[in-house]
């Protein structure tokens, strides 16, 4: 994708689904954003070698989609940046997105939220060896971020 801040590769017959408005979006996670659109695809999200509590990029999702109704995730895109992209057709043009200022950020361990409160056909845990596999489905993680943060 375009989008100057998280860009992301994809391939197949959603590729341009999922790509074609990223570099438009108000943050890097809203509707415009793949991650948003991957749960409208039924799609799900896999991390490798991560913490066996974490749920991934798709929970900024929430952030993103709650910014506007809620002061606290409102916080979390208050830095707006300028980008000047010359799109597919080569037309340059500037687009304003709002992102996270840079400070440190503590993940917090959320496997007691996940377990207690997620359906747990919606995900899966797994270990192969010393590497945890998380799974999670998209669209239902994003919706019960939302549900949970409301």
């Amino acid at each position: 994708s375009l989008n100057k801040l998280l860009s992301v590769c994809a391939i197949g017959k959603y590729a341009d689904f999922l790509l074609g408005e990223h570099h438009l979006s108000q943050t890097c996670f809203d509707e415009k954003s793949p991650y948003y659109k991957l749960g409208i695809l039924g799609g799900k999200s896999i991390s490798l070698g991560l913490p066996p509590y974490f749920i991934g990029t798709i929970s900024h999702v929430c952030e993103s989609l709650l910014r506007e109704q809620m002061p606290y995730f409102r916080d979390k895109f208050c830095k707006q940046v300028t980008f000047h992209y010359i799109d597919y057709q080569g037309t340059p043009f500037t687009h304003i997105m709002y992102t996270e200022p840079k400070v440190p950020y503590v993940q917090y361990k959320n496997t007691h939220l996940v377990d207690t409160y997620f359906d747990s056909t919606k995900y899966q845990r797994r270990r192969l060896s010393n590497i945890w596999i998380n799974v999670y489905d998209v669209c239902y993680t994003i919706e019960r971020l939302k549900e949970l943060a409301l």
